[in-house]
């Protein structure tokens, strides 16, 4: 089974450890987790590694999740599949 790369991009710690020991949970050693502090620590990683899945708040200090998004596709980075929580 191939493993597949999932960033959480989330300012609570609490939070972003919380949706990557989900991730972990449901699909077991088959995702593998980064987790960024905000949105340009998250397009650092992303510059980086590829990810398949990226879970991001909207609301965070420096950048937020929707210039998040909008960096990467207007700068057209590896783009991952993207789920915004409000």
């Amino acid at each position: 089974m191939e493993i597949k790369n999932a960033l959480v991009v989330e300012d609570d710690i609490d939070q972003r450890d919380l949706y990557g020991e989900y991730l972990e949970e449901i699909y077991g050693t088959s995702f593998r987790v980064v987790t960024a502090y905000d949105g340009t620590d998250a397009l650092k990683k992303i510059e980086n590694q590829h990810f398949d899945l990226m879970i991001s708040d909207i609301n965070m200090p420096r950048m937020d999740g929707k210039k998040l998004i909008a960096t990467i596709r207007n700068e057209r980075l590896r783009r991952p599949k993207v789920v915004v929580l409000a």
